[in-house]
């Protein structure tokens, strides 16, 4: 006995112990296949209806090459011009 009173009791057997672990292993296996099942299913879902909401703008007049648009890199046509704003020295 030890000084707080506490046994300390074998487990029932090594295979008992393994037999835990590599269910334990298992199961976590098992719960990372059916996320990523319910991953690639959701993810269907949505590009269903993402492919669906193009086409109903599509169908309405918005096209996602608009001819001209003004965004943050100033003006631009068709993104062309991206990454290529003029630069001036401030001397």
């Amino acid at each position: 006995m030890s000084e707080s009173g506490h046994v300390m009791v074998p487990p029932p057997s090594i295979g008992h112990e393994i037999g835990v672990l590599f269910g334990f292993v298992g199961l976590n296996l098992v719960g990372v296949a059916c996320f990523w099942a319910w991953w690639v299913w959701k993810n269907k879902i949505e590009d269903r209806h993402e492919t669906a909401r193009k086409e109903e703008l599509s169908s309405r007049g918005f096209t996602p090459n608009m001819s001209t648009s003004r965004g943050a890199a100033g003006d631009t046509t068709n993104g062309e011009s991206w990454g290529k704003e003029k630069v001036t020295e401030i001397s």
